[in-house]
């Protein structure tokens, strides 16, 4: 069992082949249907991506249609992390258990049906249901793809695989973003919902349909059982610096993130009185920041001989833009747009 960071840096579990699986070379491996499964699942990530940044853009329309306060509709709006950040590491052992394609398209039909539910609730409980519904199939899509990776590509290129899906993952949610906020505006939340729950279904169908769990000429990885499971996971919580790397992971990374996805556009559209697409617009420049600061301070931390001041440094100089962005309400657009990419470089 291995682990990973996804683009907004939730940590995830995802199966590794097992040692008792014989390797061998495959004709499959890095072939062009293997570049389709590859891709077939990448199209599940950049859509789940997408909807984690909706949480943003539906928190006005959320406390219209529901009478909520702001920090109701955030609640109901970020009811989509707490399933999804849960189910990490338990999808991992289920994709060993009962097989990559399975939980993948399982996860976008769960996910398709969260979306309609949403989308047609008439009620605080069933439109909670529904976003619970839809974090939770949404939480198979990168355990799956990475899943999928590690069996149809050669061990050489994962890292290579795995940056690519990344960077999808960011720059498509970028894109994506926006042109959920223009469909919100224009056809308002429930229509635009209903219509990605739609989309859902259409990939949870290509994805039984195309993905295979592994080569047909090499033997799948036998799946671990629950208490080799267990075992491991004992192990890995029983390292402090794993823990510390978490709380350091979660306070800082995860702040920045949960402003990007949930309260970057109420927050612009509040203090500066822009529309729902400018607001999206500044709120993915974060993003961007992400995407373009992530490999060069990866590259850095491999230079520096004590990676704590690059850890420490990095964490003052967020918390001094952060309270720079919430209190500094004279900025121009300008001088807010330099502020949001720094924060997430």
């Amino acid at each position: 069992m291995s682990s990973t960071r996804d683009p907004l840096g939730k940590v995830v579990v995802f199966p590794a082949p097992s040692n008792k699986t014989p390797v061998a070379p495959s004709p499959f491996l890095g072939s062009t249907f293997a570049w389709f499964i590859w891709l077939v699942s990448a199209i599940f990530v950049l859509f789940q991506f997408c909807l984690q940044l909706t949480s943003g853009i539906l928190v006005e329309s959320l406390m219209k249609s529901f009478t909520l306060t702001a920090f109701g509709a955030g609640i109901l709006a970020s009811s989509y992390y707490y399933i999804y950040v849960l189910l990490q590491m338990p999808a991992g052992f289920l994709a060993d258990r009962c097989g990559t394609r399975r939980i993948l398209s399982l996860g976008a039909g769960i996910c398709a049906l969260g979306c309609l539910l949403f989308a047609g609730a008439s009620s605080l409980l069933l439109s909670g249901v529904g976003r619970l519904l839809m974090g939770g199939g949404a939480s198979f899509a990168f355990v799956g793809c990475l899943s999928l990776i590690s069996r149809w590509f050669p061990l050489r290129k994962f890292a290579l695989m795995v940056g690519v899906v990344e960077t999808i993952g960011m720059f498509g949610s970028v894109f994506g973003g926006l042109f959920l906020a223009h469909l919100v505006q224009y056809f308002g939340w429930r229509a635009t919902i209903t219509n990605a729950g739609l989309l859902a279904f259409l990939i949870a169908i290509l994805l039984a349909v195309v993905v295979r769990d592994a080569p047909k000429d090499v033997a799948p990885p036998i799946p671990r059982t629950q208490r080799e499971f267990f075992q491991e996971l004992t192990k890995l919580v029983k390292k402090p610096l794993l823990w510390l790397n978490g709380f350091y992971a979660g306070v800082t990374f995860g702040t920045i993130t949960a402003f990007a996805a949930l309260w970057a556009v109420p927050f612009m559209q509040v203090t500066y009185h822009l529309s729902l697409e400018r607001s999206a617009l500044l709120a993915n420049i974060v993003l961007i920041g992400t995407g373009i600061g992530a490999p060069i301070l990866g590259v850095l931390d491999s230079r520096l001989p004590i990676r704590r001041v690059l850890f420490t440094g990095t964490a003052f100089i967020a918390a001094g833009l952060f309270l720079g962005l919430l209190f500094c309400h004279s900025l121009s657009i300008t001088q807010v747009s330099v502020l949001l990419f720094l924060l997430g470089f």
